[in-house]
C-alpha cells in the first residue's frame, strides 16, 4: 500500500472538540484509496487549537515521509 495523503478535519464540540486525522493509502494493485488509520487530538483544556493542530500536521507529514524513504 502506498501511502497517499492525510487530512486533518475539526470535531465537532459534541464529542470533545479538537481535531481528527485520517492516514489515506492507495492500494496499489486496484488504484482505490484506503484508509490506513489515523487519530484524534480531543480539545484540551487551556491549549491553543493551533497547537493540537499542528501536532497532527507533524504526525501527518512525518507518515508520509515514511514511504518516501523507502
Amino acid at each position: 500500500m502506498k501511502r497517499e495523503r492525510f487530512e486533518i478535519n475539526p470535531r465537532p464540540a459534541e464529542v470533545g472538540g479538537g481535531w481528527q486525522v485520517l492516514l489515506i493509502g492507495r492500494d496499489e494493485e486496484t488504484g482505490e484509496e484506503i484508509d490506513m488509520g489515523g487519530g484524534v487530538i480531543p480539545a484540551a483544556e487551556g491549549e491553543d487549537d493551533k497547537d493540537a493542530y499542528a501536532d497532527l500536521l507533524e504526525v501527518g507529514e512525518d507518515w508520509l515521509a515514511v514511504d518516501a524513504e523507502a
